[in-house]
């Protein structure tokens, strides 16, 4: 075919098309045959032409249809024409739609909106239609060319959907968008408008996106060109409706809170918030859902957050919980927004229940209902409060209680007490008045709900080992007193108390009504065993036996018991003790009570009297007159205890005093006016109206003894926990028996199921990592610190542990240490007490500490324990390496070295990056030392060359014998202290400034060591008082010029004299807190440092706030670092020159390679 041929059929076809093609844009009716003729001239020209060339005919095997696998024959020949057809279609839409755009340039309004929409949907549907009858040129000449890397063809309606872009589009959007906001923001003004055209706008906004695919596999002719997106509805109307939006919220919010209140304004942002879900539901995409309720957000709720706050005081203190409830619902919508609103509500809870206590404050000091009730007033109040106004969200549950905790833990109250304790005391002495007979509140109110408000109230206690000892007082006098209204309220009580703070809490309190059953099956028998022997003449008396561990009583002073007492006493003692060999009764006076007859008067009178009163009523019945003091004397009651117990007794006018007159008995009678040679008789002529007369009153002195005695065993107790937990041992294996306890309780309860146990792991790392002790401490890293001394313990010699249980130890530290987040303070301290147990030779085994270590670099990698094993390594080169020396000397034992003039010595070689060691100050080795160390320097450097050796003396010692005695000692010293007596071999006595300037100790250790050596007596000075040796001599009593001198006459008990003492310094003390502490410090700088880097060098450029994160992310494993710290080891790259900041945002930071 000739290019002419070519030129005369596409003009024939595209007259047919373009006919076609000019009915389909005037939207003219067109029929099935016309649209079919219009797909046959497309896919004719596309494949006849191509035939009449050079290229074979494809053909239609027989059996096959047309369009099925053959269909790669065309596909792949290259056969397929459509360039000048395409472009053609292309240039006719062009033409079209430029004609029609000129028409619309100069509309506005809705004006503009109508025009663009209605062509719009000709344009679009007309345009589907043409993409229907080229669907040929798309499957295959389009294809072929986007295969072949053209990327300026697309399907046809894509085709269609980017000129209109290009020629309708760009020229008119401006408008267009710009009408659609207006509309918008009339519809926001209350009018009503046509939102089809805003819809249609919308629909052709989205449809003109595309983006070509990334990936297309030729194979596939399905394979899409394009796929939507929405660059040009975000671009083109997204962007500007966020902003008029913006800009129409933000004036609103201005001028409805001039004229409206908070309460108000927040009402209409929750209509607004409504209306703009429905406008995208409406006619938006709901893409922008998202964006526009949080522009809304941002405009109506957060930067207004200052008005809002203020509100919410407002609506606090109005009692408004509806309002409140709409308030929280629009703060919440805000990230972070109800941190301050939780603030709010803490202060406001907080204050209202100081206020609350301060109006109660008079009466409620002694009054534990009043006290107690008005917490739960306020509690219930406000707990309400959380419910409804926000929901019972976590966030404010907590604020509630953090509120409640510090109202109730600090107030008016405790103020006036002078200690925060009073909260705990009168919580108990509520429950001792609810608990009691005549109570009440048994009678009046349901006892249960009772306990659950108390419940309520002692969660937030922060005292509760002060209830514990108040309640656990009261609850031994109801049971001893038999006054509890209930057993079974008494053991509900117990229960809850036992839910809240586990079983150790109230194991003492249990135990105490496990007595009181015992006791009652023991009286029983004791009356049995009375029957059986025919002991008639005892008195008739109910005994409690208690075991001392349990009840909070001490043993009273001793005093005489009566005769009618006595013999009913020993019979009881004999009883119990062929009952219970082995165990001692101790009886408890002060606790007693009894009954006596009135024999001398009519009526007979029966008096309930305590033991005491008992005492003194019985001495007349052998005598009708005493004085105060042969009564005292007779009975042998503390003189105290005794005045009170006849005060009483002489108020009661039971006894008479001549020399007491009665209106001194009505009230002011008090115990110092009572004298001792008074005269005591029995009233003969007593009366009351009752027979039965209870004198049992509990006297006030010793109730104020038995609180401030409380107070001080709490004091006491506190100081023996604190002290307790100084102690690694302690410390350790009570976190250990914690985690047992729950552990078996997830286990049995929840079978390790996985939130379970993860709300244990995270309940032991707070209470492990922040504590009592911690807080003691002022350390966050003291359980790090405690755990590595536990570790020390276990595996340094003289332990007491069998090496089998060793290996349960290792895996119960490995339980701590996971829980553990200063894990680099660990390390630390660890490695030191491994070092010191290596070198001291005091590990209890080699195989425990390689097992430990094993497991630490299991958790936490080979890094955490490289240098603890490099450790190891050194012992067992250092012990290969001097038998190697010694052979090579041919000298094994002590004897050979004597005869060839050497000392005997041994070496450990250490790495100098693997030991916490720091090379000593330089000191002038002893002569006799020298050759020793020098043959092994040499023979050193001859194996390992390059190498440096260099010593450590500060943790080096010998054996020196002397010579000069009988019989001769063998002193046990550090190699200071041997060069101090090593000089003594030359020089009969030195000054102590020539000895300093021999030796070239530093000064501070010298004096330490001369100090430790005069108080043993191997050296003396002249000038030195023996006894200021025993005791009081320290390095100041020391003059330069002083003149020290062996001790010729020296005497021991002992052959074999240690005198290696540690020296305080340190340089000797490798354990030293304060050092370890600081070391850490620069550690985690160094630490952080390189984090830092290796997240820039990876990241190139990064914010600060993202980079401080990742680094806390990054570190967490081995501690949580701190901001500050981190903020400075930024400043320190910046000055590196490792960093720098971004000069307009300063808060952007780039990597400098």
């Amino acid at each position: 075919m000739t290019q002419g041929d070519r030129s005369l059929n596409l003009n024939d076809v595209w007259m047919k098309v373009s006919e076609g093609i000019g009915n389909i844009y005037r939207i003219q009716e067109m029929s099935p045959a016309a649209y079919m003729d219009l797909y046959s001239h497309v896919y004719n020209y596309c494949t006849n032409t191509a035939s009449q060339g050079s290229s074979p005919k494809a053909t239609i095997k027989p059996g096959q249809k047309p369009g099925g696998n053959n269909r790669q024959n065309i596909h792949d020949g290259a056969n397929i024409v459509g360039g000048e057809l395409y472009n053609k279609l292309k240039n006719y839409l062009k033409a079209y739609l430029e004609k029609i755009c000129e028409k619309g340039l100069d509309l506005e309004g809705e004006g503009v909106l109508r025009f663009y929409t209605t062509n719009w949907e000709h344009y679009r549907f007309s345009s589907k239609v043409t993409n229907g009858f080229c669907h040929y040129l798309n499957r295959h000449w389009v294809r072929r060319e986007y295969d072949s890397g053209r990327r300026d063809v697309y399907e046809i309606f894509t085709m269609a959907m980017e000129i209109w872009q290009l020629v309708f589009f760009q020229p008119l959007n401006r408008q267009v968008t710009l009408a659609c906001l207006q509309l918008i923001k009339a519809e926001r003004q209350n009018e009503v408008i046509n939102t089809r055209l805003i819809s249609g706008v919308i629909q052709s906004y989205v449809e003109l996106g595309f983006t070509e695919n990334s990936s297309v596999p030729s194979s596939s002719s399905s394979h899409q060109i394009t796929s939507p997106t929405l660059a040009v509805y975000k671009d083109y109307f997204e962007m500007p409706f966020l902003q008029d939006t913006e800009q129409f919220y933000r004036l609103e919010a201005a001028t409805f809170l001039v004229h409206n209140s908070v309460t108000e304004y927040l009402k209409k942002v929750a209509q607004r918030l409504d209306e703009e879900v429905h406008r995208v539901q409406s006619y938006l995409h709901p893409s922008t859902l998202a964006a526009l309720i949080k522009k809304v957000e941002e405009v109506l709720i957060r930067d207004q957050l200052e008005a809002i706050y203020a509100e919410a005081k407002a609506l606090l203190h109005a009692e408004k919980h509806s309002d409140l409830a709409l308030l929280f619902k629009l703060v919440s919508r805000v990230p972070n927004a109800t941190v301050e609103l939780k603030k709010i509500v803490e202060e406001h809870v907080r204050q209202m229940g100081i206020d609350a206590i301060e109006r109660a404050s008079g009466s409620a000091l002694n009054d534990p209902k009043l006290y107690v009730e008005t917490i739960l007033e306020i509690h219930t109040k406000f707990f309400k409060l959380v419910q409804d106004a926000f929901s019972s969200e976590q966030g404010f549950t907590a604020a509630l209680d953090k509120a409640c905790g510090k109202f109730i833990n600090n107030n008016a109250v405790t103020a006036a007490a002078g200690n925060t304790t009073k909260s705990p005391e009168l919580l108990a002495r509520y429950c001792d008045a609810l608990l009691r007979k005549g109570s009440k509140a048994v009678e009046e109110t349901d006892l249960e709900e009772k306990f659950n408000q108390i419940m309520v109230v002692f969660n937030y206690v922060e005292d509760k080992d002060v209830f514990q000892k108040f309640y656990g007082k009261m609850l031994a006098k109801r049971l001893v007193g038999q006054l509890s209204a209930s057993d079974d309220y008494e053991e509900s009580m117990i229960s809850k108390l036992k839910q809240a703070c586990g079983f150790e809490y109230t194991s003492k309190l249990q135990r105490m009504f496990q007595d009181i059953g015992v006791s009652k099956n023991l009286i029983d028998q004791y009356r049995t065993y009375c029957e059986k022997n025919r002991l008639d003449d005892i008195v008739d008396f109910s005994v409690m036996v208690l075991s001392s561990n349990s009840w909070p009583f001490s043993a009273p002073p001793n005093f005489v018991l009566p005769i009618e007492l006595k013999r009913t006493f020993e019979s009881f003692t004999k009883f119990y003790t062929q009952q219970h060999n082995g165990r001692k009764l101790t009886w408890l006076h002060q606790h007693s009570k009894g009954d006596v007859q009135t024999l001398y008067t009519k009526p007979k009178y029966i008096l309930h009297v305590s033991t005491y009163q008992m005492v003194v009523l019985l001495l007349f019945n052998k005598l009708s007159s005493w004085t105060v003091e042969q009564m005292q004397d007779e009975t042998q009651i503390k003189v105290d205890l005794f005045l009170q117990v006849l005060c009483g007794l002489l108020k009661s006018k039971l006894i008479t005093c001549s020399e007491i007159n009665d209106d001194e008995l009505d009230e002011d009678l008090k115990e110092t006016d009572i004298k001792m040679n008074y005269n005591i008789q029995i009233s003969d002529d007593f009366k009351s109206k009752k027979i039965k007369i209870n004198l049992n009153v509990p006297l006030k002195s010793v109730e104020q003894k038995d609180i401030e005695g409380l107070h001080r065993t709490i004091d006491e107790d506190r100081k023996m926990v604190i002290q307790a937990a100084i102690d690694p041992k302690t410390y350790i294996e009570a976190i250990i028996e914690i985690y047992v306890r729950f552990f078996k309780v997830v286990k049995e309860a929840f079978d390790c199921e996985h939130g379970y146990m993860t709300a244990l792991d995270r309940a032991c790392g707070k209470f492990i990592n922040d504590n009592a002790i911690v807080k003691e401490a002022q350390k966050s890293a003291k359980s790090a610190e405690l755990l590595a001394r536990y570790c020390d313990l276990i595996l340094r010699k003289g332990n007491k542990i069998e090496l089998g249980d060793i290996e349960e130890k290792i895996n119960e530290i490995m339980i701590v240490f996971n829980y553990i987040q200063d894990k680099d303070i660990f390390q630390k301290f660890y490695g030191r007490l491994l070092a010191k147990r290596l070198v001291e030779q005091l590990s209890v085994s080699d195989d425990c500490e390689e097992s430990l270590i094993t497991k630490l670099r299991a958790t936490c990698g080979f890094e955490y324990a490289s240098k603890l094993q490099r450790m190891f390594q050194d012992i067992r080169l250092s012990t290969s390496l001097i038998k190697e020396y010694k052979t090579i000397k041919e000298c094994k034992t002590i004897e050979e070295y004597k005869t060839n003039g050497e000392v005997d010595f041994s070496v450990m070689v250490l790495t100098s990056n693997s030991w916490p060691f720091t090379t000593p100050p330089i000191f002038n080795l002893p002569t006799e030392l020298k050759p020793a160390l020098d043959d092994f320097g040499a023979f050193y450097s001859k194996k390992f060359s390059g190498r440096q050796l260099k010593c450590l003396f500060q943790y080096s010692k010998g054996e020196l014998q002397t010579l000069y005695t009988k019989p001769k000692y063998i002193l046990q010293v550090s190699t200071y202290q041997m060069a101090v007596l090593l000089l003594f071999n030359e020089f009969e006595n030195m000054t102590v400034q020539k000895m300093l300037d021999t030796t070239q100790i530093t000064p501070e250790s010298f004096a330490q060591v001369l100090v430790g050596l005069l108080k043993s007596k191997v050296l003396t000075c002249a000038e030195i008082n023996p006894d200021t040796l025993n005791e009081n001599l320290d390095e100041s009593g020391i003059r330069p010029n002083s003149i020290i001198e062996i001790s010729q006459n020296f005497r021991s008990n002992k052959i074999k004299i240690n005198l290696i003492k540690p020296i305080g310094t340190s340089v000797q003390n490798p354990v030293d807190t304060k050092s370890i502490y600081k070391s850490i410090i620069e550690d985690r700088k160094i630490v952080i440092q390189a984090a830092i880097v290796r997240i820039m060098k990876a990241r190139k450029q990064l914010k600060h706030t993202l980079l401080v994160q990742e680094v806390i992310q990054q570190l967490n494993s081995r501690f949580k670092p701190e901001i500050p710290m981190i903020k400075q080891c930024i400043d320190l790259l910046i000055e590196k020159e490792y960093l720098e900041r971004n000069q307009k945002e300063r808060d952007l930071f780039h990597y400098l390679a």
